[in-house]
């Protein structure tokens, strides 16, 4: 089975409440489209636990991107010195990142070094999947700066995890659009806590960061998971 979830926000309890509702099995595979971390409690041990299972591949988010740049240079004199590096960081512990730089903190270094290195070499900007004659582009938001001949790879990270996907547009002809970006209660108020369907794109943040439920969809079956 293909699954797609997204918008986990450092709920660890949620992400192993999830693994065990669709039985995950080594055969197969679950794409976690961005915002692993979050300012829930637990966003490194979203991490570790991910980068010990070969059928889960993360796509990189807002909260990811962030998170990233900024404990890679957490413990750079250099970089501490840095009027800009530090506005940042302090912007983004006032907007959330109080928990996972304290969970960052309490890790040793080597702990520390392997969730770098896996956010930076197993985070991908997008993937693509094809189930049962149906084609899917997964990333985070959206496309920023979109255009209809405009190749995936030409997308920047920042075009990719910051700019909400527009569900009065159909993207892809040949394609379906998933994304985890924008809670779906903020694209429709009806769709609040439930999966959104419009235009040839799905989006599956269902407020679990806000204390909705964690959405996942089975590509294989079209069926709509939540914890």
């Amino acid at each position: 089975m293909i699954y797609v979830a997204g918008g986990l926000y450092g709920r660890y309890d949620k992400y192993i409440q999830l693994l065990e509702k669709i039985d995950l099995k080594d055969a197969d595979n679950l794409y976690l489209l961005g915002n692993l971390c979050g300012p829930g409690p637990d966003s490194c041990k979203i991490l570790k636990d991910a980068m010990m299972r070969i059928n889960i591949f993360p796509i990189m988010g807002k909260n990811d991107l962030r998170a990233l740049r900024l404990l890679f240079l957490m413990n750079n004199e250099e970089a501490k010195a840095d009027p800009e590096y530090r506005k940042a960081f302090a912007a983004w512990l006032s907007e959330g990142g109080v928990p996972m730089v304290t969970e960052f903190r309490a890790l040793s270094e080597e702990e520390q070094q392997d969730i770098l290195s896996y956010m930076e070499e197993e985070f991908v900007a997008y993937d693509e999947v094809t189930v049962n004659g149906k084609s899917y582009v997964l990333v985070h938001a959206g496309l920023g700066n979109y255009r209809k001949d405009r190749s995936l790879d030409d997308y920047t990270p920042e075009e990719l995890v910051d700019t909400p996907a527009d569900f009065s547009h159909e993207y892809f002809e040949d394609r379906f659009l998933i994304t985890a970006g924008t809670p779906t209660h903020e694209i429709d108020e009806k769709a609040k806590g439930f999966i959104y369907r419009r235009n040839g794109q799905i989006g599956i943040d269902t407020g679990a960061g806000e204390g909705g439920p964690l959405a996942c969809l089975c590509l294989d079956n079209d069926a709509e998971v939540y914890v």
